[in-house]
């Protein structure tokens, strides 16, 4: 996933696309940060042991190639950077603006050295201390920064003081500059909702579909209050779906009884038409409700039982889908078994990422508890996913239809041990 992300890191909507897709796997992708990213997306372990994505440096917005590789290679060549003050002593900034600077900073690149409101009020101070440092060492003169640092105090003396940015700031910024915010962001587990609960992606909505009745799921990313010529109130909300976002509007009589829901930040379960403009699609609403997860749970995980069907909604009418095909192996053994996927990255980044969803839509038409694991290998290395939000019912129905997709041999499966799901 990480070189498919990084394929397409020049255009933000299939970048948003292809994170859309790691939440949808159960992958956690994790903000940019200045000791541990790189110059573009890297797979990275986190404490618990699993695989991640870390967002690239030069993948945020406004920030190129050039500004954040001097920093990189200090970092790599002699260790993290401590704090504020080590950081602007050592770190080569002559190729950062402020909007690059303030670009980083918005989206929690320098979380770890004090707040982010406090450190845009700092970023004049920032740039100047350590392009007054790099001037230094070039010419070859001492600074206090080249003794011992516990025999000094703070270097520049920059105030990190003040509030931390509001949950709706975070998710503004990094819708911005990221493509989709990562700190609030409830459509990680949107992405494992049962598809027939509700429409999750915005690539689910068409033209064609005007008129019918659909249910969606979405995150809140702005909600604007509006009068009709009449001074009636409306309701104008953008709701973040998987892979893109679309305009909702609660008109009075809906607006009076859904109040205090169009927050931003909230996940909503929204039921209405679909309104078609031109290539622009809205949903008229007519009821809508903060989303609880479903049946899931929690983490807004559902699981289709036995014998369970997926319902769309459609012109107003409820259609059901065939049901999954039944599990025809009985199991030798209570234990889940690991279903482990082989694929091989090829040249072309979107067919891998198309296979990629297909094969998950495949594992979640099978009801279980099957864990499951992909061996990606790229330019003849393996890296192991493990994706705990994903489970399955393994039988040969499935591996079969997974080898037509993927290759012969592509599906290996054995038992279920503490120490065999771990990452390699």
């Amino acid at each position: 996933m990480a070189s498919v992300l990084n394929a397409r890191m020049d255009n933000p909507e299939r970048t948003a696309g292809a994170i859309s897709e790691c939440f949808r796997m159960g992958i956690p992708v994790l903000l940019p940060d200045i000791n541990e990213s790189d110059v573009l997306f890297t797979i990275t372990q986190i404490p618990e042991g699993s695989k991640a994505l870390r967002f690239g440096l030069s993948a945020v917005k406004n920030v190129g190639d050039g500004a954040v590789r001097p920093i990189i290679e200090e970092r790599m060549e002699t260790g993290p950077y401590r704090d504020l003050d080590d950081f602007c002593s050592r770190a080569d900034l002559r190729g950062m603006n402020r909007r690059t600077m303030e670009s980083l900073i918005k989206v929690g690149a320098l979380d770890r050295f004090g707040n982010r409101p406090a450190l845009l009020r700092a970023v004049e101070q920032i740039l100047a201390f350590s392009q007054k440092e790099a001037s230094r060492r070039q010419s070859g003169q001492s600074s206090m920064f080249d003794m011992d640092v516990g025999d000094i105090g703070p270097g520049p003396g920059i105030s990190l003081n003040g509030e931390e940015a509001s949950a709706s700031e975070k998710v503004s910024w990094e819708k911005e500059l990221l493509g989709v915010p990562l700190s609030e962001n409830s459509l990680s587990s949107v992405a494992l909702v049962s598809p027939g609960r509700a429409m999750t992606s915005r690539d689910q909505l068409d033209s064609e579909m005007e008129n019918q009745r659909v249910t969606i799921l979405g995150q809140v990313s702005s909600a604007s209050l509006r009068y009709t010529k009449d001074q009636k109130p409306y309701m104008v909300t953008t709701l973040e779906m998987l892979y893109g976002s679309i305009d909702v509007l609660s008109w009075s009589d809906t607006l009076e009884r859904t109040q205090g829901i169009w927050e931003e930040g909230n996940l909503l379960e929204v039921t209405g038409r679909i309104k078609a403009r031109g290539d622009e699609l809205s949903v008229y609403c007519e009821q809508a409700k903060v989303y609880d997860g479903g049946n899931g749970g929690p983490n807004g995980k559902a699981h289709l039982g036995a014998g369970d069907q997926m319902a769309i909604s459609e012109n107003g009418a409820t259609h059901y889908a065939p049901e999954p095909p039944q599990q025809e192996e009985a199991r030798p053994t209570e234990k889940p078994r690991i279903v482990l996927l082989k694929m091989a990255e090829s040249d072309d980044p979107e067919e891998d990422a198309h296979l990629l969803r297909e094969a998950m839509g495949v594992l979640l038409e099978y009801s279980g508890e099957d864990k499951v694991q992909i061996d990606i290998i790229s330019k003849g290395k393996r890296v192991r996913l493990d994706l705990p939000n994903v489970t399955t019912g393994y039988c040969a129905t499935l591996e079969e239809r997974l080898d037509e997709l993927l290759g012969t041999g592509s599906v290996q499966t054995h038992l279920y041990e503490p120490d065999a799901s771990a990452v390699q």
